[in-house]
């Protein structure tokens, strides 16, 4: 059935392209329609009828389309139109009626596909602004143009840069530690202990002084009266022991001590026994290093082994400082140590502000064996200790002595 808008075959005027309406005699076999009226309205194989111009596509005649160049037409045609405009439109050119051809105008054989390949990126990408063939285009990507490389003048201004602002953070950084460590809470117990070793590291650079250290356990004394200095000093010490009370004299030059004692003392500190005890009193003894009492009588003697002592005498907790006295004094307080692991009782240790040398250390305390009494004083720094090598002196290993048992007294 021809399309509804197919013109007359008794009007001439409004016949199609085709200088004849009827097929021409030559019949396509019998699987093909005639030439001119198949279902698209073209001939055969896409050839027009026998005789005519164009390729049968609904194109006006010679010389009127965008092909109108001879051997089809006879002058030069205007530039085609844009696309879904005539000829390739739906509209009759104004020239005069190119009705649409018979059987109407469908798509092309194989329908309306996509183009070979897709549609995809052309080859290579798409370029940025100003590339052929995509420039300027909405969907090309946005370009970036490279960051410019740093001359070597503007690297070294960037690195001064950089170690300017590492400079100004760490100075802050320590300013902010320094604060906090101004407005922090100190533990008393932490500053008395600082105290006490700055004590002992004053005592040890003044190198030498006197002191007279006094003590009772349960009323017994135990007395030392020395003088220290940085290599060697001396003591006299008296205790009640088991045999009686021992007098004793210490002595340490060039490292070796020099040991002279009453009877009890030769018995109770050399372990010289009872019998021979009369023959060495009195006596200077020679005791060297390795040699068993050795380091019971070194231990104390210099003035750095004497002011450790504070830190095994006393277990501190807090301090004041008082400037009313002349010169300005400042007193560490705590208890007496009476074990490696106990303490018990009250001490003071007070000590010249100015200076961190000690003046006295005093401590009371009640214990199970009786009370503990103590008074300690320091006096002399910087002063000239002289101890000199006794003239006649006893091997200790002549004595034959055995190591006295451990006791108070030993």
């Amino acid at each position: 059935m021809p399309p509804v808008d197919s013109p007359s075959s008794s009007d001439p005027s409004a016949r199609g392209p085709w200088p004849h309406h009827q097929p021409p005699s030559n019949q396509p076999p019998s699987n093909q329609p005639p030439s001119g009226q198949g279902g698209y309205g073209q001939p055969p194989y896409g050839q027009p009828p026998s005789g005519q111009g164009g390729y049968g596509y609904g194109q006006p005649p010679s010389g009127h389309g965008p092909y109108g160049h001879s051997p089809y037409g006879q002058h030069q045609p205007e530039p085609p139109p844009p696309y879904g405009q005539p000829p390739y439109g739906g509209y009759a050119p104004p020239s005069g009626g190119y009705g649409p051809p018979p059987g109407g105008y469908g798509p092309p054989p194989g329908g309306y596909g996509p183009p070979p390949g897709g549609y995809g990126p052309p080859p290579g990408g798409f370029g940025g602004p100003g590339h052929d063939p995509y420039a300027g285009h909405a969907y090309n990507w946005p370009y970036v143009p490279p960051r410019p490389k740093r001359t070597p003048e503007e690297q070294r201004q960037r690195k001064r840069r950089l170690a300017g602002f590492l400079g100004i953070f760490v100075v802050f950084l320590g300013v902010g530690i320094l604060i906090g460590a101004l407005i922090a809470p100190t533990n008393p117990t932490t500053v008395a202990e600082g105290l006490v070793t700055k004590t002992m590291t004053a005592v040890t650079q003044a190198g030498s002084y006197h002191y007279v250290d006094l003590a009772t356990v349960g009323g017994v004394p135990d007395n030392i009266t020395g003088d220290a200095s940085s290599t060697g000093g001396r003591q006299v010490i008296t205790q009640r022991c088991a045999t009686g009370t021992n007098v004793f004299d210490l002595r340490l030059v060039n490292g070796v001590v020099y040991f002279r004692g009453n009877g009890p003392a030769v018995v109770d500190q050399l372990g010289v026994g009872k019998s021979h005890a009369p023959a060495e009193v009195d006596k200077w003894v020679k005791v060297t290093k390795g040699e068993h009492p050795y380091t019971s009588f070194a231990d104390g003697i210099t003035a750095k082994s004497n002011i450790s002592q504070l830190k095994t005498t006393i277990v501190v907790s807090k301090s004041t400082t008082d400037n009313r006295t002349s010169p300005p004094t400042t007193k560490v307080t705590g208890a007496l140590r009476v074990s490696k692991t106990q303490y018990a009782g009250t001490a003071a240790l007070v000590i010249t502000t100015a200076t961190s040398l000690p003046r006295s250390l005093t401590g009371d305390a009640q214990l199970t064996g009786g009370r503990y009494t103590l008074s300690w004083t320091f006096s002399h720094f910087h002063e000239n200790v002289h101890v000199t090598t006794p003239a006649h002196t006893v091997p200790y290993a002549s004595l034959h002595a055995t190591p006295p048992p451990k006791a108070i007294c030993g």
